[in-house]
């Protein structure tokens, strides 16, 4: 019974949590766009701007968009650019592509035919890291927030509404590796308990024990040991 229930609670949070990951796509692909980065990525190039030093490199100098180790893949077509491209590329993109998508201006997806790939790394990048901050709608609310390890982020209501839903499915997630975790146990101590029973004439009992707290949404797993003196 206690498999069928953690095998169950397993798939239930798995399930959960692919359902926040489709949630959170579904919120990046309407609040944040590829086009909106480019055009207000230089929003804060300004020294005595108060984010500059969100988006700049330690020395204190301006990142270009394409100096990042990070980067968007995405497919033009296009006569000029035709194929796929990296927006870390100084040739093809920061000296060419990039100039090229500013002087044209809204609409530049369309004319040039531009195609992102949303993969696990892009979903992931928008919410980490500086770089990708122009790309949110509200990019104009700006606000900074500062993370436990001291790194100071740029945040924006839509912004920490997606990294909420994120990490609400790394929650599910995590959920579902203490079910199966929960199997392990649960084997492990079955195993010390016919051991137990069997050398110490049943003296001994190994108790194991769990409960699903529906208000933190998790699982505690308790373990007893107890002797029979009589």
């Amino acid at each position: 019974i206690a498999e069928l229930s953690l095998i169950y609670l397993q798939d239930f949070y798995n399930n959960k949590g692919n359902s926040k990951v489709l949630e959170y796509e579904d919120y990046a692909n309407e609040n944040w766009s590829f086009e909106n980065w480019i055009i207000h990525y230089e929003d804060w190039n300004n020294q005595e701007n108060e984010f500059f030093s969100l988006f700049s490199d330690p020395d204190g100098n301006w990142k270009q968009i394409w100096s990042h180790s990070h980067y968007i893949s995405f497919y033009i077509e296009h006569p000029d650019y035709s194929g796929l491209h990296y927006t870390n590329e100084d040739e093809v993109f920061g000296y060419n592509l990039y100039n090229d998508f500013l002087d044209y201006g809204p609409g530049f997806m369309e004319e040039y035919n531009v195609t992102i790939i949303k993969d696990h790394h892009f979903y992931e990048g928008i919410r980490k890291y500086n770089m990708f901050f122009a790309g949110w709608n509200d990019s104009d609310q700006i606000q900074t927030q500062v993370q436990p390890g001291g790194y100071v982020i740029a945040v924006s209501p839509y912004k920490n509404e997606y990294n909420r839903i994120w990490d609400k499915s790394i929650d599910f997630y995590d959920y579902a590796e203490y079910a199966v975790t929960g199997l392990y146990l649960n084997h492990l101590i079955s195993m010390l308990d016919i051991y137990i029973r069997d050398k110490f004439d049943n003296r001994f009992d190994l108790n194991y024990t769990y409960d699903y707290n529906k208000y933190s949404e998790s699982i505690n797993y308790s373990l007893m040991l107890s002797l029979n003196l009589k």
